[in-house]
């Protein structure tokens, strides 16, 4: 009997699997679907024709590149990393300056984080003032009672 529900939810796990495959086999096949499309529209390169007697498909461009056209994209590409190396060595000192900044931000949040502990302490100890002052008064009251009943004076207070 055991094996017998084991098997069944293993069958079941199985054609799980099968659908959660068949639908990201479909998601795959769309997305590179739409860059064939992409690359048709934007380069006129089919990525999909692998036949080699079409100038238009990526083997096809491959195979009819002239030494002077890799030369000018191996250029364009070397100018493309040269512009490239400039920004991120443009981006070093707005990378310091943002350092700087979040450094500040940092000292400030913790400059918070004390004043809020201090104001916690502060206000403690206005409320520890504030029961010894009605303390001190009540005090004070059974002190002038108790005077005057004892020696029979008046207390003003």
């Amino acid at each position: 009997m055991s094996n017998y529900k084991l098997s069944e939810l293993e069958g079941s796990i199985q054609g799980e699997l099968n659908v959660t495959i068949a639908e990201k086999t479909r998601g795959i096949e769309a997305l590179v679907a739409s860059v064939n499309q992409s690359m048709k529209d934007i380069a006129g390169i089919d990525l999909a024709n692998t036949s080699t007697s079409s100038g238009n498909s990526l083997s096809g461009a491959t195979a009819k590149a002239s030494q002077e056209s890799i030369d000018l994209l191996s250029g364009q590409t070397g100018a493309a990393r040269v512009a490239l190396d400039k920004i991120a060595d443009g981006m070093t000192p707005i990378r310091e300056q943002m350092n700087q900044i979040y450094d500040i931000q940092k000292t400030g949040w913790e400059d918070v984080r004390t004043i809020r502990t201090l104001s916690e302490r502060i206000e403690s100890n206005t409320n520890e003032i504030r029961l010894l002052s009605i303390k001190i008064q009540d005090n004070t009251k059974n002190t002038a009672n108790a005077l005057e009943g004892t020696l029979n004076v008046k207390v003003k207070l």
